[in-house]
């Protein structure tokens, strides 16, 4: 699927899988893609990142069709959040973010946690994001947080 897949992320609901590709090159790198559940097929490619580290689907929140999918774009220093407009992906920008390496989304809910980088000393946090970004809680005070993962 790509020359350095770094995260994927199922969809349950319809069994296909993306896949976060932070590698270089025109034809793979800095995207993310929809692949089918056998894996002979790539479904969408969206470009547009600097590069992509964590992905995460959110089967729940449907928009025109489609379920949305939130990236954790460490290189462009920002979180997006992707969605289906009927005829392409587009999407919802988030930025103020240093490095943010890992993105879960709470399907439940529809917000999305943010484990931000550890290199820099402010940022030995994770975030909560409501749907719209905006930041609802904010968890100080670790070291070095390397992933997250929530309970529905």
């Amino acid at each position: 699927t790509g020359s350095s897949p770094r995260s994927v992320s199922v969809n349950t609901s319809n069994n296909t899988c993306w896949v976060a590709n932070s590698g270089t090159g025109a034809a793979n790198g800095n995207r993310v893609r929809q692949i089918n559940a056998d894996n002979t097929a790539v479904l969408y490619n969206v470009t547009g990142f600097s590069t992509p580290y964590s992905v995460s689907v959110n089967h729940n929140e449907i928009i025109n069709g489609k379920e949305t999918v939130w990236v954790a774009d460490t290189g462009g220093n920002r979180v997006r959040k992707i969605y289906w407009t009927g005829s392409s992906w587009t999407y919802y920008t988030f930025t103020g973010f240093l490095s943010p390496q890992y993105v879960t989304v709470n399907p439940s809910t529809n917000e999305c946690w943010v484990a931000l980088d550890p290199t820099d000393t402010v940022n030995d946090r994770i975030l909560r994001l409501n749907p719209e970004g905006d930041i609802e809680f904010d968890i100080g005070g670790l070291t070095s947080p390397l992933g997250i993962s929530i309970r529905p």
